[in-house]
């Protein structure tokens, strides 16, 4: 597993009052609209523009998509204040974030529902390049649990099991094993 940090949850903003960008992930960052001050995660980065707004780059103001509400309420679950955090993983060569893994084990039905870890990382991988996991042995896919746990999944879902998760995510992309881990 390879991890990139988190975004900070404290906020900067230059003196002058114009938006600071402050990266989560190589490509990815937060960014305040200069117009509401709501913080909006770009995935795959944006232009250092010296005024930010949200109706400039198709985002609503006060309005969070999913993936900002997730990583909002989630970066407040885990309290990361430095933003010493990691949140995304490389499974079979392809980058994966917290909420890819969160709405991935929802579709089974929670975490108690997941028979194999395998099942959890061949849902994520049909879903991002409709790949099926590789048959060699030893992949160690149990560690997608251990990044579950790391990543205090289970607290954030005490917390905020009522949030939705995205349409694409109601169902599970493949068919689940039979059998179960023995985790």
């Amino acid at each position: 597993l390879v991890l990139r940090p988190a975004r900070p949850n404290k906020r900067r903003k230059e003196a002058s009052g114009s938006a600071v960008a402050v990266e989560g992930s190589v490509g990815d960052e937060w960014v305040e609209c200069v117009e509401c001050g709501c913080w909006k995660f770009v995935e795959g980065g944006v232009e250092k523009d010296d005024a930010w707004a949200c109706w400039n780059h198709g985002k609503a103001c006060n309005q969070l998509n999913a993936v900002e509400q997730f990583m909002v309420d989630w970066t407040s679950v885990i309290d990361d204040d430095d933003g010493s955090h990691c949140y995304r993983f490389v499974l079979e060569g392809r980058e994966f974030s917290v909420h890819e893994l969160y709405w991935s084990v929802c579709s089974f039905g929670g975490l108690g529902k997941v028979r194999k870890w395998k099942d959890v990382a061949c849902d994520l991988l049909h879903r991002k390049c409709q790949q099926t996991v590789s048959a060699a042995p030893g992949k160690n896919y149990g560690l997608i649990r251990n990044q579950w746990e790391r990543w205090h999944l289970t607290k954030y879902h005490d917390s905020f099991a009522g949030r939705p998760v995205p349409a694409e995510y109601a169902t599970v992309s493949i068919k689940p094993s039979k059998a179960r881990d023995h985790h």
